[in-house]
């Protein structure tokens, strides 16, 4: 992966870690997307024969691929962990994990009656 693609990452990995990206879904299962100037950039992650690919694309303005970094879990090298990293940062902003555990965290914490229907 070149130093400008990493770079990239990290960038976009700290806006996204600091609320400051907004991502959503694309059809795919595990996909997550962002859009930025004239260009969108997806990460994904999925199985194949029992192994595990991590993946960015960066398309330009035209939605053609300009850019893809695929990496596998048969080679647990730099770049399958800075990819595994920010996937999972950006999936965990997407379904707003912190904000759920801290909110089921909250209502723990009181005196209340959990569970059940909502009325």
């Amino acid at each position: 992966m070149d130093t400008k693609i990493r770079t990239l990452i990290q960038m976009l990995k700290d806006k996204t870690a600091n609320k400051e990206a907004i991502w959503s879904r694309t059809s795919g299962d595990n996909e997550f997307k962002i859009e930025i100037n004239k260009a969108t950039i997806t990460t994904d992650f999925w199985y194949h024969n029992d192994v595990g690919y991590y993946d960015i694309i960066i398309l330009n303005e035209n939605g053609d691929t300009i850019e893809r970094v695929v990496v596998n879990n048969d080679n647990l090298d730099e770049n399958y962990w800075i990819l595994h990293e920010f996937y999972e940062i950006v999936k965990n902003n997407y379904l707003k994990v912190d904000e759920t555990i801290d909110n089921i965290l909250i209502e723990l914490n009181t005196s209340n009656k959990i569970g059940g229907k909502n009325k």
